[in-house]
């Protein structure tokens, strides 16, 4: 009967093409998706939400609290009328309570007890809801591996085994390549015929001394994603966006929400905090390194114009490949919409506090070629504007010279005049 009404919700669906079947899976249509972001999501909604999810998690919890209290109360209630212990656990009928029982002190033997405690494991895991299938097991996302379910757990040694076939020769080497706030790991696989690197991160939860102090220091101004799962959809989901616009990411293979970890190939490349440095010894005088700031803030324009924010943008998390495509690395905080002057501002004062206070024109040079670079791909003058307020100013000078501060807000407005007048 309850399939019966799955599958009749179902059909409704699949008509009013809120669903598609795609490959002997159902799928959310896309055109559905769009629509529905367009619609205004009001606190109510919110509320609504929190209050089923409430209910929802009453419902689960509290037979298993109620049912043994009434086992309980059964074989108390039977037991004190002088009941015969064996006889009354084959029976599963219920009565009334009464006080008078309180009057007669009940004394049970060491094989009552136990007999008792089977009984009730036995009631208990007979209760309907505790035989309910994890819904996760049939909801899956696509990767190149294939479909994952959501409620799929999977080691590194099982990533393996789906990447080399068996009884083949291999080696294998991991190793920690660093993450505070995430654990990061490179797996090194060497096959009889080539070499493969990837990468996987563990996305952990950020609970105490760990997030306080990014709470701290961008109080007011920015608001960070701390659940680790949180992290790891907004990864994979806006990876999978940005890769399908033709914007350099690194390609996830596979993933497993359960364990928050995603499986990327690896992308080797030249940090961009190493072309900053390189800028800084040779004075701002390098076309070469001068062209890529440039490209960089051309690329975060192409993002900025796809809704997408990127949340970390920092210069440590950019690649430039040996093809000089320019890759972006961690977009865990990554979002639609968002604050795209908060990518601007923390590129750009981010990027200041590798340069020393007494080289303030390199990085006013540093600034007009990122902002040159990020208007003429079409960038919105006014995010720039925004990244020159001082309510983003404030959270990067606690660690950038106030010298510096100041020459990329000048840079930032000495081309935003030079934009208004062409």
């Amino acid at each position: 009967l309850m399939m019966k009404g799955f599958r009749e919700a179902l059909d409704e669906l699949i008509k009013e093409k809120v669903l598609v079947i795609q490959d002997n899976f159902l799928k959310i249509n896309e055109e559905y998706i769009k629509k529905f972001r367009r619609k205004r999501i009001f606190i109510i909604n919110v509320l609504e939400s929190l209050r089923k999810r409430i209910i929802r998690y009453i419902l689960a919890v509290f037979p298993r609290i109620i049912r043994p209290l009434i086992m309980e109360k059964e074989l108390y209630m039977k037991l004190t009328e002088g009941g015969n212990i064996t006889s009354l656990l084959k029976t599963k009928s219920l009565i009334f309570w009464d006080k008078s029982i309180m009057a007669s002190p009940l004394s049970l033997s060491s094989a009552d007890d136990a007999m008792i405690e089977e009984y009730l494991k036995r009631s208990i895991s007979e209760a309907p809801i505790d035989q309910l299938e994890d819904s996760e097991k049939y909801i899956y996302v696509e990767t190149p591996l294939g479909p994952v379910a959501f409620s799929e757990r999977i080691t590194i040694d099982d990533f393996l085994k789906r990447i080399i076939p068996p009884g083949e020769p291999h080696a294998v080497l991991i190793r920690k390549i660093g993450g505070v706030l995430n654990t990061v790991y490179m797996i090194d696989v060497k096959r009889k015929d080539r070499e493969e690197i990837y990468v996987v991160k563990i996305f952990k939860d950020w609970y105490g001394l760990k997030w306080f102090p990014l709470a701290l220091w961008s109080f007011g101004t920015r608001g960070f994603s701390v659940l680790g799962r949180s992290r790891l959809e907004r990864e994979f989901a806006v990876n999978r966006y940005l890769k399908s616009k033709g914007i350099n990411v690194p390609r996830i293979l596979y993933v497993s929400p359960k364990e928050c970890m995603i499986f990327e190939e690896f992308v080797e490349g030249q940090n961009l905090t190493e072309i900053i440095r390189n800028l800084i010894i040779s004075k701002g005088l390098a076309p070469s390194l001068q062209e890529i700031i440039r490209k960089v803030g051309a690329e975060i324009a192409r993002i900025h114009s796809l809704g997408v924010s990127l949340g970390d943008c920092k210069p440590e998390n950019i690649l430039v490949c040996k093809d000089s495509r320019i890759c972006f690395l961690d977009l865990e905080q990554a979002s639609k919409g968002g604050d795209k002057a908060w990518d601007l501002a923390e590129f750009l004062y981010y990027s200041g506090h590798y340069v020393p206070p007494f080289m303030a024109d390199v990085m006013k040079s540093i600034a007009r070629e990122f902002c040159e670079g990020y208007l003429k791909e079409g960038g919105e003058p006014l995010n720039l504007k925004k990244a020159r307020s001082l309510r983003y100013v404030k959270v990067f000078s606690f660690f950038t010279p106030p010298n510096i501060v100041f020459a990329v807000r000048e840079a930032c407005r000495e081309i935003l005049n030079t934009h208004i007048t062409n």
